[in-house]
């Protein structure tokens, strides 16, 4: 279930590629369902190129198409991690209910508009990686997220 190299190239690659074409990513970021997302070319070049690889599953990958559409730049910062650093206020740029929230919903949609709004309260600033796996495989990384945001947490 490890993500390889081969995946993540074309990810980051694809990813690169959406950022140079502003009317594409506008395209994607305008999907407000997954339905909508179907009929976005930017969508079908990154799936008919992860389709080659492990990474088949159509719902995951047009989930990940439209939520890397609002990310403008990778960093190296484990998203868990991220999360839980601290404000100037000392509170975690995540907050607990927040994360909890995050990690809740099973439906695609609601996960949709759930990551959409981390990504935009991260900056547009994530861990491509960290992000493409905990969307593929929601169901297993979910709990790795958990326990690398509680992880991080500041002590109080």
């Amino acid at each position: 279930m490890t993500t390889n190299t081969t995946e993540l190239s074309i990810i980051y690659e694809w990813h690169k590629m959406l950022l140079d074409n502003s009317a594409g990513c506008a395209q994607l970021k305008r999907c407000k369902s997954l339905n909508s997302v179907f009929f976005i070319p930017e969508y079908h070049r990154l799936y008919q190129r992860l389709s080659k690889t492990k990474w088949k599953h159509r719902n995951r990958i047009a989930l990940l198409a439209i939520i890397l559409s609002h990310v403008e730049k990778h960093i190296e910062t484990s998203l868990g991690d991220q999360m839980a650093e601290s404000k100037s206020s000392g509170s975690p740029k995540v907050s607990l209910l927040r994360f909890q929230r995050l990690l809740e919903p099973d439906d695609p949609e609601t996960q949709l508009t759930a990551f959409i709004r981390l990504i935009h309260l991260l900056k547009q600033e994530v861990n491509i990686d960290n992000l493409s796996r905990l969307i593929y495989y929601w169901s297993n990384q979910r709990r790795e997220l958990a326990f690398h945001y509680y992880k991080a947490l500041p002590e109080t």
